[in-house]
């Protein structure tokens, strides 16, 4: 909601105050969600907590684990659902399972340099959601509003405290390295982590880039102080509320501008370009998402 809302302010009203959708699947969501949902299916086989699982699991040879790959699968495919799309595209569901068959190869999670941390009944702090109240009251209900969000794992890289987040692309490279040295993103995920008594000031993006003839990874870890990690609270801070004034004056101002054709180009685009747009919402679905309600969630 940040981002969108900094990118255009119209368009954060109609996602997120109007919940306007295209019925239309993006390749990038289906196939990004579809390796998630394999990545931590897998990683949850290793790490939850069974009699003697962990014991059995590191007496086979990791590759030669089926079981690993299976719980993947299954995830996998549930996730990717009835999508349809060429098989020459990229990101296929061939592509991108073999992507995810390969990143496991690569990092098996009981062989890989990052490990998750656990909780005290040691449940694995994979998919790590949370909701922090912030001293601002929603102008209709005057409860706090909540920062949330989600990421794959609160883990540890040797005795170093982090943040992983794994990103799918369709390339690697210095440019994509240096994106994530200011990232808010990464920033109000460690500021979230202190919030909740996790003393965390690194984030780590692994990439992998899904291509149509192979597979590229890329890990970048970033070490945020904490001088930086209180300037964005300040300024996430002043963007809730400058949303706070928007929504009051009903004032939402238009971009026409990058956010317009970023990412193949914004989806509201019929409704910022036409006299009425109004007659045009039809062609959207409405759909609602509530972070608050994944499992998990830590307040």
């Amino acid at each position: 909601m940040l981002s969108t809302f900094k990118s255009c302010h119209k368009k954060f009203e109609y996602s997120f105050l109007r919940n306007l959708h295209v019925s239309e699947k993006s390749i990038h969501l289906v196939a990004g969600g579809a390796f998630a949902a394999g990545l931590e299916a897998a990683r949850m086989k290793c790490f939850t907590p069974r009699e003697h699982q962990l014991e059995w699991l590191r007496a086979i040879p990791p590759l030669e684990e089926n079981g690993l790959f299976i719980s993947a699968f299954r995830a996998f495919s549930r996730e990717w659902g009835n999508f349809d799309l060429a098989l020459d595209h990229g990101k296929s569901f061939i592509n991108t399972w073999y992507a995810l068959q390969t990143y496991l190869t690569d990092y098996h999670p009981l062989t890989d340099f990052i490990q998750p941390t656990f909780t005290e009944d040691r449940i694995p702090r994979i998919e790590f959601s949370f909701a922090i109240p912030l001293p601002i009251p929603h102008p209709e209900t005057g409860d706090p509003l909540l920062y949330s969000g989600r990421f794959d794992m609160l883990a540890k890289w040797d005795d170093l405290l982090v943040v992983l987040d794994e990103k799918t692309t369709s390339a690697l490279g210095d440019s994509w390295r240096k994106q994530w040295d200011l990232r808010g993103q990464f920033l109000g995920y460690c500021w979230a982590c202190q919030q909740l008594g996790h003393p965390v000031h690194a984030a780590v993006a692994r990439g992998t880039a899904i291509l149509k003839t192979k597979v590229n990874f890329m890990t970048v870890p970033v070490i945020f102080p904490q001088h930086l990690i209180d300037r964005w609270y300040v300024a996430m801070v002043n963007t809730v509320e400058t949303m706070i004034s928007a929504w009051k004056y009903d004032h939402f101002v238009y971009d026409f501008a990058d956010g317009c054709t970023a990412y193949g180009g914004c989806s509201y685009s019929m409704l910022c370009s036409a006299k009425d747009p109004e007659e045009w919402v039809g062609n959207y679905v409405t759909r609602v998402w509530n972070p608050i309600s994944l499992k998990g969630t830590e307040l």
